[in-house]
């Protein structure tokens, strides 16, 4: 399967395109293994420390199996690299991961005994955690575009599949500046601070998407 044949919808006013990665592709799991073996990707992401080859491999043919699993490359486009980099075009720029395991709804569940996220918020909806990096040196500003089109596409997914809908959530290290920067920047609001698990040492700041706020961010982009 060639890139062509794996993008997802475009949403003009958006600088990148997102695909899923093709892992008959040489270059594609060369630039997965960059970012994930890459130790500031490892210090905040805890998942991707000692992956072995098959674990990257079946992680990035996630594509929507069981509507909960959806792991999205970020493609380079002209609006990036122009005519300077050409060989960058379709080319893997970094990943977003959008997963909804038994562990998710754990956290959530936990959260909204806290009264961080209230009940009706979750209802029905499938819970999403999202994580997402850059490859190493890619250009800056293609991941906030990834994040709000894989936002999008994630609920226009799940429509297709007649699901309930969905709730998206994050924790990020307050450290992390750069990575809330992004969320902000997608529809996210932080709701505040707690222990990411039961046995975390440090508190890391609650976000949540709203998706009527990504919406309005959505609509302003396509309208210049």
């Amino acid at each position: 399967m060639n890139n062509s044949e794996q993008k997802l919808k475009k949403y003009p006013g958006e600088k990148v395109e997102i695909r899923f990665f093709d892992t008959d592709c040489k270059e594609d799991m060369i630039r997965l293994r960059r970012i994930v073996d890459h130790k500031d990707v490892q210090e905040m992401m805890d998942s991707v420390a000692g992956m072995s080859k098959r674990d990257r491999y079946e992680w990035a043919d996630e594509k929507g199996a069981y509507g909960r699993y959806y792991m999205f490359a970020v493609s380079g486009t002209e609006a990036i690299f122009g005519k300077e980099q050409p060989d960058e075009i379709g080319q893997v720029q970094g990943f977003v991961y959008l997963y909804a395991g038994s562990e998710e709804k754990k956290i959530v569940n936990r959260i909204v005994r806290l009264g961080l996220i209230k009940r009706d918020e979750v209802a029905d909806n499938k819970v999403f955690e999202i994580s997402f990096a850059k490859l190493p040196k890619a250009p800056g500003g293609q991941i906030s575009s990834a994040v709000r089109q894989a936002c999008l596409e994630l609920k226009r997914l799940d429509r297709i599949k007649r699901g309930t809908g969905v709730f998206v959530f994050c924790f990020i290290d307050e450290k992390n500046t750069g990575s809330m920067r992004v969320v902000e920047a997608c529809g996210f609001v932080r709701r505040g601070r707690h222990f990411y698990e039961e046995d975390s040492k440090e508190m890391s700041a609650l976000y949540v998407l709203e998706y009527a706020k990504l919406r309005e961010i959505e609509k302003k982009k396509e309208n210049g």
